[in-house]
């Protein structure tokens, strides 16, 4: 699975020591409607049950 973002990243995490508190990926964005909405199928990507 592929994730589209914009920027290329140096580290993962910018202080493994703090957790919580972290930052994940420090530097890169991501549009997470971009990413949720880039695969197209047939079948449904959201339902709704009562």
């Amino acid at each position: 699975m592929a994730i589209e973002h914009s920027n290329d990243y140096s580290k993962i995490v910018d202080d493994p020591n703090k957790m919580p508190g972290a930052k994940w990926f420090p530097g890169v964005q991501m549009n997470y409607a971009e990413n949720l909405l880039r695969i197209r199928t047939e079948k449904p990507a959201i339902f709704f049950k009562k």
